[in-house]
């Protein structure tokens, strides 16, 4: 036998070995394709068993009452939630101002008094100080008439 005869028969053993394993590979990609056929047929069956019921209105008119009659149903709502939020911030608001004007009449007397005061010492300041521009003015008055004795 030549060479290359003999080498293909060295050979054989090794291609039978991989065209094996080849094979298992195959039998094991169609056991997964028949797996996969069963899932399908299986959801086919539950989906053919189910039930679709479909109701359609084919007339031509539109219900043009019924839509305003939606429509305003919406509209209403819409307006007493907003009706609802602005009289919560009118209550809220309104409480806070009455909060504020108790505070601001508690606290009326005690301002009046501190006015009064303020008013008492300007007063007393104005006096003192015009009794201060009469000593000013005898001073300076005094004053001249040193410099006047001495000259």
């Amino acid at each position: 036998m030549d060479n290359m005869s003999e080498s293909y028969i060295n050979n054989l053993p090794w291609q039978l070995d991989s065209l094996g394993q080849e094979k298992l590979k195959l039998e094991a990609d169609f056991g997964n394709t028949q797996l996969h056929e069963e899932v399908i047929q299986e959801l086919q069956f539950q989906i053919s068993d189910s039930s679709v019921w479909l109701s359609m209105d084919n007339s031509r008119s539109l219900d043009t009452d019924g839509i305003i009659a939606e429509v305003k149903a919406q509209f209403e709502e819409i307006v007493n939630c907003s009706r609802a939020k602005a009289d919560s911030t009118y209550q809220i608001k309104y409480e806070e101002l009455q909060t504020l004007a108790g505070k601001n009449r508690d606290d009326l007397p005690h301002t009046k008094m501190e006015i009064s005061e303020i008013k008492q010492n300007i007063s007393r300041l104005q006096s003192e100080t015009e009794d201060h521009k009469g000593q000013w003015a005898s001073l300076e008055a005094a004053i001249v008439d040193a410099w006047g004795d001495v000259h």
